[in-house]
């Protein structure tokens, strides 16, 4: 018998982060068994990311760690649901707008139809919000440039939140 253990495998998620300091993309490694956010959540302080392209550098970096509470949202590229559904409780499609230090996001936000709105985002279990189909507007901390983005799946940290509101149904 051996005692080493079987190796993890892993699938590559591309992602781009919006850090303080600008943009961050490349590849998160997630375990075949996880779903994207609950090996996101999980881990140290910092996410390691592979083939790292960082904002200032002319080229790919092959490794480049993210302190966590650095990113403001991030954009998934991953065909998978991003979570693990916890229940079969049915969700109510609330038209939201995030108001960051750099712009902000307009999305949809699933929430369970029991649950209020204010009540899930003050109270929300999974510490980060995923809005679909969701337009950014951002301010560029780099170049000071004007980033629009549409019909992105985001994945935004509370904390770099400074307000949320909805916004109710209807275009944007």
């Amino acid at each position: 018998m051996s005692d080493a253990a079987a190796p993890i495998l892993h699938r590559l998620v591309p992602v781009r982060v919006m850090t303080h300091a600008g943009w961050v993309a490349g590849n998160v490694h997630v375990p075949i068994t996880r779903r994207f956010l609950e090996a996101w959540r999980q881990g140290h302080a910092f996410v390691s990311l592979t083939d790292a392209q960082v904002e200032g550098l002319p080229r790919p970096i092959p490794f480049f760690a993210v302190h966590r509470t650095a990113v403001q949202f991030l954009l998934v590229d991953d065909p998978q649901p991003l979570e693990v559904v916890a229940s079969t409780r049915p969700v109510r499609e609330h038209h939201v707008t995030c108001l960051l230090a750099s712009g902000r996001i307009m999305g949809i936000l699933r929430v369970p139809q029991d649950v209020r709105l204010s009540d899930y985002v003050t109270h929300q279990e999974t510490g980060l919000l995923v809005l679909e189909q969701a337009r950014v507007d951002v301010r560029d901390p780099w170049s000071q440039a004007l980033v629009q983005l549409s019909d992105q799946r985001v994945v935004v940290d509370p904390r770099a939140v400074v307000g949320i509101s909805e916004l109710g149904p209807g275009p944007r």
